[in-house]
């Protein structure tokens, strides 16, 4: 089944009856977290559009993990610049880390150069005292996903952009210097209502998946 861009729908459940409508659920969810959280909090200097900011948004509908489906999704991206969530999955952060370490490792084989790749998961360990601590904390997305950025476009790959957004000093993550104690407070309540979000609207489907 094919779900009309701005959603790839990917995966072993991809033809599912239900899966083009957990697809474009996936997507109005990481659009707030991307709204809400990265554009509302400034963590990222290139956002500037959260409706182009994930270039090519695939939605991975794999029970576990797998790097055939993520190569496939990324060698037939319409964007240099994607994003791989997976709504199905319940591997473990660190886990989903070295996923993710490995597969982006495995797309040498296919590309002329590897993209930069950073992991978004909502069991990621985070804290509030330092700014290194605090990035697992924003980056608990609502699904487990990878952002791939081409080399050169942003230094660590670690937040949103547009596609063709300029290349600016090293200088990720720079929103973080801003956030006062009160602020992170307000940020993890979003971020727990977005997840409650999630967790309610994607209930009936996952249901339907299963």
């Amino acid at each position: 089944m094919a779900v009309p861009e701005p959603v790839v729908l990917v995966g072993e459940l991809a033809d599912h009856p239900a899966a083009r409508a957990l697809a474009l659920e996936v997507r109005r969810i990481h659009d707030r977290y991307a709204r809400e959280i990265v554009q509302g909090y400034g963590l990222c200097p290139f956002l500037r559009d959260a409706d182009t900011a994930f270039g090519c948004f695939c939605v991975v509908l794999d029970r576990e993990p797998s790097a055939d489906s993520a190569t496939r999704a990324v060698l037939e991206a319409s964007s240099d610049v994607v994003h791989l969530v997976y709504p199905l999955i319940a591997t473990p952060a660190r886990a989903f880390e070295r996923y993710a370490t490995a597969f982006v490792r495995g797309l040498a084989a296919h590309m002329n150069r590897a993209p930069v790749h950073a992991t978004f998961h909502p069991e990621l360990s985070g804290e509030r005292t330092t700014k290194s601590s605090l990035v697992g904390l924003v980056r608990r997305a609502p699904d487990p996903f990878v952002q791939l950025v081409p080399v050169g476009l942003q230094p660590g790959g670690t937040v949103f952009m547009a596609p063709h957004a300029p290349v600016l000093p090293p200088a990720h993550e720079r929103g973080l210097d801003r956030l006062e104690p009160a602020d992170v407070d307000v940020l993890i309540e979003k971020l727990a209502e977005i997840r409650a979000d999630r967790n309610q609207s994607y209930a009936p489907l996952l249901a339907a998946l299963a």
